[in-house]
């Protein structure tokens, strides 16, 4: 007779107003975690990609999850002439002193919610 395996828990839940989290954890083995993050306040760039940061860096807290765990992070964002040196600045950019290094994209396509920035993240 085979043996029975314990299935994958596939999670879809919302982390907060504006952050929604998608996982994949499979028994004994190590999880993916999907992140889609936006800021909850409107206002100019350099705010909106503070709060957004705050609330990425919150989640990953409170999954358990290191901030060197990316894998990579895409930015949407309104402007990407204007912004784009911003986000790469940030510690959502290539690399910055805590050690945040993944690989990133930003892509101009504003959010729907009529945001200036989101992240979809990849740990």
């Amino acid at each position: 007779m085979g043996t029975t395996s314990a299935r994958p828990r596939v999670i879809h839940r919302q982390l907060g107003p504006s952050c929604r989290l998608s996982a994949f954890e499979p028994p004994g083995r190590a999880g993916e975690y999907h992140l889609f993050v936006e800021p909850e306040h409107d206002g100019a760039f350099p705010d909106q990609l503070e709060d957004l940061t705050r609330i990425y860096h919150e989640a990953l807290g409170a999954l358990g999850l290191s901030r060197q765990s990316a894998i990579f992070r895409r930015c949407f964002v309104s402007d990407a002439a204007n912004q784009l040196d911003h986000v790469m600045a940030s510690p959502l950019g290539l690399v910055d002193d805590e050690g945040e290094a993944a690989a990133v994209s930003c892509v101009q396509q504003p959010p729907l919610s009529g945001r200036k920035i989101a992240i979809w993240a990849y740990h």
